[in-house]
């Protein structure tokens, strides 16, 4: 394997500090008297001050970044190299990407406010989304105390492993909530339900096909219709939660283009599988 580096080009995800303000003199303080105004940095925000004017963005060669190092870590005369290693095995290992087509107009997102897909529901649920972290519905605050996941054959089991995990982190916020999984008839969903089905207390699992949503009026609580074996059933919830389905991110794919890897049977939910390639893993999100 082929490993190139490359000096000095490297991404940041990090945004620089923010300004320190210089300290002036009160307004009150200025009358009658020629004092001088602008006071400068305290010590603390001096040094704030300076490590940020060292947060590069990239590297001009000035060397205070060498200056600064107390471990001499920085050779200016480095060059890059390209490295061949040997090892024993490789692993793939990824992030996922979604589909962003719209769900299908029957399951009223867009029209109805209580009805998120996986994706806006995560950021729901996340410490650092629009609610702190509360498990709130967008229409009115409330905490809901009845979820529906519909997850569809369009998504696929991977869809359904995502939504397992959502489901567990709602209850971690709600412990009272009552989730209900709408899922496909079929041994796919079935075995991979039974497989998590210690992991997940308190949630419901009901097969079929989902025919419609309709909104109540007044509360916005969602009316879920579905079909299972001809038997239609109604039944309302606060949220509707839409799985939709993920996707490989596009530099792994290039990636396995470029190992000669068949894309087609890496899956997105396995734990670890060997691929077309002798010695080359795939590791999954699960």
């Amino acid at each position: 394997m082929v490993e190139e580096r490359k000096r000095y080009i490297l991404e940041f995800t990090d945004i620089p500090k923010e300004r320190q303000s210089v300290n002036e003199l009160p307004v009150e303080q200025r009358i009658n008297n020629f004092n001088q105004v602008d006071l400068g940095f305290a010590e603390d925000a001096a040094v704030e001050e300076a490590r940020r004017c060292l947060s590069c963005r990239r590297c001009l060669g000035c060397g205070l970044c060498l200056a600064e190092c107390d471990k001499d870590a920085i050779d200016f005369g480095q060059a890059d190299e390209m490295l061949d290693l040997s090892v024993d095995f490789v692993i793939l290992t990824h992030g996922v990407e979604r589909v962003y087509t719209l769900p299908s107009e029957k399951f009223g997102y867009g029209r109805y406010v209580n009805v998120a897909t996986d994706i806006e529901f995560e950021r729901i649920l996340s410490d650092d989304g629009p609610y702190g972290g509360m498990l709130i519905r967008p229409f009115d605050g409330e905490i809901p105390a009845k979820i529906g996941f519909i997850c569809t054959e369009e998504g696929g089991v991977d869809a359904l492993n995502f939504a397992i995990h959502e489901a567990m982190m709602a209850k971690k916020k709600v412990d009272s909530l009552e989730i209900a999984f709408f899922c496909p008839d079929e041994d796919a969903y079935v075995k991979e339900l039974e497989r998590n089905y210690d992991n997940i207390p308190g949630i419901t699992v009901k097969r079929g096909v989902v025919k419609a949503i309709r909104e109540v009026q007044g509360s916005k609580n969602l009316c879920l219709e579905w079909s299972n074996k001809g038997d239609v059933t109604e039944e309302e919830f606060n949220m509707i939660v839409l799985s939709m389905r993920p996707q490989l991110p596009g530099y792994i794919v290039e990636l396995a283009k470029e190992l000669d890897i068949d894309i087609n049977e890496l899956e997105i939910g396995a734990l670890l599988k060997e691929t077309s390639k002798k010695g080359v893993f795939f590791a999954g999100t699960m």
